[in-house]
């Protein structure tokens, strides 16, 4: 929105406010007191123009005049309308104003409902230049649907993929120059599936971060193996994108570096779930305990897991059949529980060490 449309006006927020949110009721038939800043506007353009000159009608004896020709009108929350009609001091530098107020609430303030991206980005090690970029990666085409917010993150993903690859594959070659074709490449395959990835954006939250529409929300969406998989990836690409493939080297090899070991000397094929069921009678009080929930429909169900051990959950995962999410919940426990002289072959924090290779060829009953 342009700033002229903002200058003074003598109605105070609170006036301002209370116009919009009856002027949402009615477009929303919502009773006003259902309405808040977060309320969603529908994506329809006619609905947004109807939102415009009914609050324009309202508060036109008291404020300037608001242009359409010059209004871009991308409004997704009833607070974007607030902002827009809302008397801002000119002095202030913190004001924002029309699409640049709702991108800075999206980006930074977890509008949502979503965690703050300054959680995400220490877990990645990495600070973004252009907020909008991670923003970016983190929206969901239901978000997108719902909300008419920009492009989804599709291609980033796509970017992000062949990123992934590249950084995975230039690390492959250099650290291991005697190993042949055969077994870098199923160690390449072990770190970018998209079993690891989600396991890698559960181990950085990724979740919590993510822009969903309410129903992919309500019904687990921060969960879902498919969808985080898909945005650790677009992230990667908004990585690269922002600070280039020193950036994305920084963010990714971190991540990976320890699962690309065990694939590389053959460790990734051992089962985690026995080791681990092996170690903790040995060596503690308690053996592994496994919950595991499904989520889905019937016809592409995904499961999670947790695994406790003395009344402590020390590993989760996620897999198309409980017997993957198990296997991936004990992988990830595997760090936790045990020190490097019980296994020198595997390091604590090793906790993305790969399925076996039987496990990712099982029926995903």
């Amino acid at each position: 929105m342009p700033a002229e449309t903002h200058s003074r006006r003598e109605m105070t927020p609170a006036e301002v406010r209370r116009v919009v949110f009856e002027n949402a009721a009615e477009i929303l038939d919502l009773d006003p007191d259902e309405v808040d800043e977060e309320t969603a506007l529908p994506g329809d353009t006619g609905a947004i123009l109807e939102m415009f000159d009914l609050c324009r009608e309202d508060l036109a004896e008291r404020t300037v005049d608001a242009d359409t020709e010059e209004a871009t009108l991308e409004w997704r929350r009833v607070g974007d309308v607030v902002r827009f009609f809302t008397p801002v001091d000119d002095g202030d530098e913190h004001a924002a104003s029309g699409a640049d107020a709702s991108v800075h609430a999206e980006a930074g303030t977890g509008d949502g409902g979503e965690a703050p991206l300054a959680d995400l980005e220490e877990a990645l090690g990495c600070t973004f230049a252009d907020k909008d970029l991670l923003v970016a990666a983190l929206r969901h085409r239901s978000y997108v649907a719902e909300s008419s917010a920009g492009e989804s993150n599709e291609r980033l993903e796509f970017l992000g993929d062949a990123v992934l690859s590249i950084v995975v594959t230039d690390h492959l070659y250099r650290t291991w120059p005697d190993k042949a074709e055969g077994p870098l490449a199923k160690a390449r395959a072990a770190v970018v599936s998209a079993e690891h990835l989600a396991e890698l954006a559960v181990q950085l939250d990724l979740g919590p971060h993510l822009r969903l529409g309410r129903g992919e929300a309500a019904s687990g969406g921060r969960e879902k193996p498919s969808i985080l998989a898909d945005a650790l990836e677009a992230v990667i690409g908004a990585v690269y994108i922002d600070g280039g493939i020193e950036a994305a080297r920084t963010v990714v090899l971190p991540l990976v570096v320890a699962r690309l070991a065990e694939a590389v000397t053959g460790e990734g094929a051992k089962d985690f779930k026995t080791r681990l069921q092996e170690y903790t009678s040995q060596h503690m009080s308690s053996l592994p305990r496994y919950e595991v929930e499904a989520f889905g429909p019937d016809h592409a169900k995904e499961f999670t897991a947790t695994v406790e051990v003395a009344g402590r959950v020390v590993g989760r995962g996620h897999g198309r059949s409980k017997k993957q999410a198990e296997q991936s919940a004990a992988r990830s426990a595997w760090g936790e529980v045990v020190s490097p002289r019980a296994d020198p072959d595997i390091a604590p924090g090793a906790a993305n060490g790969p399925v076996g290779q039987e496990e990712a060829n099982e029926d995903h009953a």
